[in-house]
Formats: C-alpha cells, sequence, structure tokens
C-alpha cells in the first residue's frame, strides 16, 4: 500500500505585484536576455526527481493528485487540453475527473508530458526518476487525448484543443500554461543531449512558426501564447506545491514578465514590475516653476531612460526652442531669462527616450504646458 499523503495547504499571495519570491534571492533579476535566460537556468538546476511510478513510495501520480487538484471539487484533478464538464457523454474533452480514476484505459486519466518525450535529446524516459518526471512537464490528461495530441508539435489555433494542421493547439484555457511549460522545459534542460544528465528540450523541436531574433531555439508563438493567456490561479497554486515536492519553481508562473525580458515579444503580465514601462504609452506630467531669473520645466520621468528632448516656444506658435538632455532619468531643465521675455506665455512638451546610437524606445510628445513669464 501506498503511504498516505495530504495536501498541505499552501499559501500563495506573495505572488502579488512588486513581491518576488526568496526562492530567487540569489539570482540577478536586473539582467536581461540571455543573460537572464541563462541566470535562471543555473537556479532551476536544484531540483530532486521523484520515481514515475511506485507501488510503495510517493511517485508522480500523488504529485499530480495533489498538485492539479480541482478548486472546485477535492475529489477531482484538471484535466489539462479539456473545456467540457462531462455533460456531452465525450469523455475525451472532459476538463475534470475523479483523482483516482487514472490508468491507460478510455475514461481514465494519465500523465501528459507537454514537452513530447520523443522531442526531447535523448528522449525523455521514465525508468529512473529524472527528466521525463520532472512534474513541472506532466499534468493529468484524458487517456485518449493524450494519444490523439502524441508528440504533435505546438501550432496557432483558437477556440478548444485538437490538431490543427500538422499541428496541436492546446486551446484557449491552456495555451498559456503549454507556453510556460516549455519555457521551463527549455531552461531546466539545456544540455548539449549527449546523456540523460545533458538533456536538451528546444523550444524548436515542439513549436511550430517563427523563430525568436534573440534566441533562436525559442518560437515566438510561445511568447505571445504566454502574454495572451495570462496567469491562472491554479497554476500558481500548482507552482507552490510543485516546489515543495521538486525543490523548484516555474519561473514563467511566477512572473510571466521574465519571458519578454529575455526574448523580447509581446508584453506578458509583470507581477514584479521588473521592465521598464511601454514608452509608446507612457504619461508625463507636467509643471513649470517660475523664478526671478528663469523658469525650471519639470516632468516625471521616464524609469529607464537615457535622455529627453523639450521643445517649446511662445504659446500658440512653433516650437521655436529645441534642447537634447543626455542624462539618465532626466526630470528637469532650467531655462534662463535670456531665453524668455516676462509678460507672454510660453508653452512647452517633452519626450524620453531609452536608448541612444540609434535613438530608441521613443515616447511620443507630452501634451503641451503653457506658463506666464
Amino acid at each position: 500500500m501506498k503511504y498516505a499523503f495530504t495536501a498541505v495547504p499552501v499559501i500563495v499571495s506573495f505572488i502579488s505585484s512588486g513581491q518576488i519570491p526568496s526562492y530567487y534571492s540569489d539570482t540577478d533579476l536586473t539582467l536581461s536576455g540571455t543573460e537572464l535566460r541563462d541566470a535562471l537556468s543555473t537556479k532551476l538546476q536544484t531540483s530532486v526527481f521523484i520515481t514515475y511510478t511506485s507501488g510503495i513510495h510517493f511517485d508522480t501520480w500523488d504529485a499530480l493528485r495533489i498538485c492539479d487538484e480541482n478548486p472546485d471539487n477535492e475529489a477531482e484533478v484538471l484535466l489539462i487540453y479539456g473545456w467540457e464538464d462531462g455533460s456531452d457523454g465525450d469523455v475525451t474533452n472532459d476538463r475534470s475527473r475523479g483523482k483516482f480514476d487514472n490508468g491507460n484505459a478510455a475514461g481514465l486519466w494519465n500523465r501528459e508530458h507537454v514537452f513530447p518525450r520523443s522531442r526531447a535529446v535523448p528522449p525523455l524516459t521514465t525508468e529512473n526518476p529524472g527528466p521525463g518526471t520532472d512534474i513541472h512537464n506532466l499534468r493529468p490528461c484524458d487517456v485518449q487525448t493524450n494519444t490523439l495530441r502524441s508528440n504533435l508539435k505546438f501550432i496557432a489555433g483558437n477556440g478548444n484543443a485538437g490538431i490543427t494542421g500538422e499541428g496541436w493547439y492546446p486551446g484557449d484555457e491552456w495555451k498559456g500554461d503549454a507556453a510556460r511549460m516549455v519555457m521551463y522545459m527549455y531552461l531546466r534542460y539545456n544540455g548539449d543531449g549527449s546523456s540523460p544528465a545533458e538533456t536538451s528540450c528546444l523550444p524548436t523541436e515542439t513549436g511550430i512558426g517563427a523563430v525568436n531574433d534573440v534566441d533562436p531555439n525559442m518560437v515566438n508563438l510561445f511568447l505571445e501564447w504566454n502574454a495572451a493567456d495570462p496567469v491562472s490561479e491554479t497554476e500558481i497554486a500548482r507552482n507552490a506545491l510543485s516546489e515543495i515536492h521538486q525543490n523548484n519553481r516555474n519561473p514563467f508562473i511566477d512572473n510571466p514578465a521574465l519571458a519578454t525580458a529575455i526574448w523580447g515579444g509581446p508584453l506578458a503580465e509583470d507581477f514584479w514590475e521588473i521592465l521598464p514601462p511601454d514608452p509608446s504609452t507612457f504619461e508625463f506630467e507636467l509643471d513649470a516653476m517660475v523664478l526671478n531669473n528663469g523658469v525650471i520645466l519639470q516632468w516625471t520621468a521616464l524609469p529607464g531612460s537615457v535622455g529627453c528632448q523639450v521643445k517649446g516656444g511662445i504659446a500658440g506658435g512653433s516650437d521655436s526652442f529645441v534642447k537634447n538632455i543626455n542624462q539618465a532619468e532626466a526630470s528637469s531643465l532650467f531655462v534662463p531669462e535670456a531665453k524668455i521675455k516676462p509678460g507672454r506665455s510660453y508653452q512647452w512638451r517633452v519626450r524620453c527616450a531609452l536608448g541612444n546610437n540609434p535613438v530608441t524606445g521613443l515616447t511620443p510628445f507630452s501634451d503641451y504646458h503653457v506658463f506666464d513669464y
């Protein structure tokens, strides 16, 4: 008989905006691009592996019963790729099933390797604890649906899960989950493929679409799914429980914007506020401090900016005054009385840039601010 395991309540509220889990305390999250990718990859290596199937000890069946418990019914697990409540008589599209209705016969659930076993190099095996038993890559799935998916690569689509063209669409509800799992597998198993200890799980081996400019091993489709399908409460809870049993986390569940910081692409949810603001939507607040010898123009600094440009002139006229400020996160400019005349109204506006040579991340100009001198 197997040991009895009771799910321990896990507090997951620490994933709120601005709060970074202590798990990452030794990881430099100010990095970006492939440097951040590699730093997170190093962090993920400190995991332990669970036995795939055991008649006595805790195994991946037990782990999935805990990690994938249906929040609406503790007697069930959620089934990846499913979308229906079981009332239509078609078991293959069920979204949940009894925890112990598992096995390999029709109507039961088994363990889906979201990153297919045969797509890894070398192929993932389940004979011994290792890459093939990583619970971050395993989800309960209807047996027949699992067989239908087989090792098909993920492909763009919409609606419910199923075969689309030459690939597999995981469904609108599950595409973000799938993307974040593929990203995790890529970082956790980034070896040269020469042995199980050097397992390689490249996104290009399980995704169809354009490759990423920053990293040719990444498929942009996964970045799109990561941004379009936000992290769910069940993913957050699952991540915390997985750490208890496996000693590591999926960083892209903790903060989807880590993918944006590494590979660019669509802006994903940023729980920790680590990304610079979108310059195209940044809103400046302008003010002017009038002095006896001139005026100080003031505005909110654009975080991460390398400089700003101020334009202005007589109110209602053209911008005859132009000043470039090559200063990080500039927020003010002194205009001496020699540049302005008393008794007149002036207008001015500002824009800033995130990069120089060439200028990149340029904001639109702010609205005009008018002051009397």
